[in-house]
């Protein structure tokens, strides 16, 4: 029975690590805020019933019909995949940058300064400190 909790358990944390599932329990967070925020900061002293019914009324369920769906499930299911699909817009044009800088920048710096002059900025502070303690 331990095993199998322990399998779930991994499961699941195998899922939240996923872009997705991450992405799904951050936007869930931020649009929840409130109800996250009372959970986490109610003091002991504060009767767990008036927990409960204040996180009744932050999410309704009951009042209509499977609950609100779509401020609970899909509100952050959207964020999740408009935040994912973003990063990966970003890290394209990203590469299509640096494709760009490496085909077409490069060449022609390296035509006019020689690519064994070129040196990082390191390099050029370690040999500047050198020459100044000589």
């Amino acid at each position: 029975m331990q095993e199998t909790i322990k399998d779930s358990w991994n499961y699941l944390l195998d899922r939240l690590k996923s872009p997705f599932g991450g992405a799904f329990l951050l936007a869930w967070i931020v649009i929840h805020w409130k109800p996250v925020y009372y959970l986490f900061t109610a003091d002991s002293e504060t009767p767990v019933e008036e927990k409960i019914i204040f996180l009744k009324a932050c999410f309704s369920y009951g009042e209509k019909p499977p609950g609100n769906f779509y401020y609970e499930i899909w509100q952050p299911a959207v964020a999740a995949l408009c935040t994912i699909a973003g990063f990966y817009i970003f890290s394209m044009l990203a590469g299509v940058i640096t494709g760009f800088y490496k085909r077409r920048v490069e060449p022609v710096v390296s035509k006019y300064i020689g690519s064994g002059e070129v040196v990082s900025y390191e390099t050029y502070q370690e040999a500047k400190n050198i020459i100044t303690n000589l």
